[in-house]
């Protein structure tokens, strides 16, 4: 053995820290024990058998059933009616504790009906910037400020450019901030957290999907951050509901599901 399964995880993948279980597992295979290891989506299972064998000396094959794994995503795209994946290789737990900046809405002109002769003067576009823990708002609207301005336009103070705005750049640009707040966090392994996985396994009879990151927008912070509290969210719908667009809907097993798990919570 060459060096320590820890500089590998730094040097080689840029990970300071291992995720729970992680080492115990690596250093039970270094010891050349067998092992019969089950672990989450997530939890980290590929640097269990890749460290190994960047540390044993000659040739380590690793037999491994990801691609069946790979198989099953990609149908799970095709049912969603997805062609490719936004970056190749990554999942969507995974995504959804990354910070995003969404673009929600578009308008410029005249697109129905025999439209317009008239080249539009100005575009509208709304963007949904959504955050992830520790990022402050105001610190990331002037990232995108400064995206923009690099961009070469020039930002207007007012609702509309100046003669002399208009003069001196040909690229204008308006920002406006909506009001927003900043993402919040209870961990997982939190004593809340566990009781309420525990509840709802009993009271729906199976135990829930656990996300580290909710995907929506929820002033969670005021209580985690501000009043000291754990705020955990649980979204009850199924997970084709087309939210917030046309043919939103609910499955009954789902309603019935989120009935037992709201009831079971409530009787804590």
């Amino acid at each position: 053995m060459t060096t320590s399964p820890q500089s590998i995880l730094k040097t080689v993948f840029g990970y300071d820290t291992f995720k729970p279980l992680q080492l115990e597992i690596i250093e039970n295979v270094l010891a050349q024990r067998d092992s019969l290891v089950i672990m989450p989506t997530g939890g980290g299972k590929s640097l269990c058998y890749q460290i190994p064998s960047l540390i044993f000396r000659g040739i380590t094959v690793v037999v491994s059933p990801l691609i069946a794994l790979m198989k099953d995503q990609v149908e799970q795209m095709r049912e969603l009616g997805f062609a490719r994946p936004e970056v190749p290789g990554s999942r969507i737990e995974e995504r959804h504790n990354l910070p995003t900046l969404n673009v929600s809405g578009l308008g410029a002109g005249t697109v129905e009906g025999q439209g317009r002769t008239v080249i539009p003067a100005t575009a509208t576009s709304r963007l949904d910037l959504r955050l992830v823990n520790a990022i402050d708002p105001a610190k990331q609207f002037a990232r995108l400020e400064a995206h923009v301005r690099a961009q070469g336009f020039h930002l207007i103070a007012g609702e509309a450019p100046t003669d002399a705005e208009r003069l001196a750049s040909p690229k204008l640009a308006r920002l406006v901030k909506f009001e927003g707040y900043p993402a919040g966090r209870t961990p997982i392994d939190h004593p809340a957290a566990r009781a309420v996985i525990e509840t709802v396994a009993a009271g729906v009879g199976q135990r829930p999907l656990r996300y580290p990151t909710l995907g929506g927008s929820a002033p969670f912070y005021i209580f985690s951050a501000r009043l000291g509290l754990p705020a955990i969210g649980m979204p009850v719908v199924n997970y084709d509901n087309n939210q917030h667009g046309p043919n939103e809907n609910i499955q009954l097993g789902a309603l019935f599901d989120a009935v037992q798990a709201i009831r079971a919570i409530l009787t804590m």
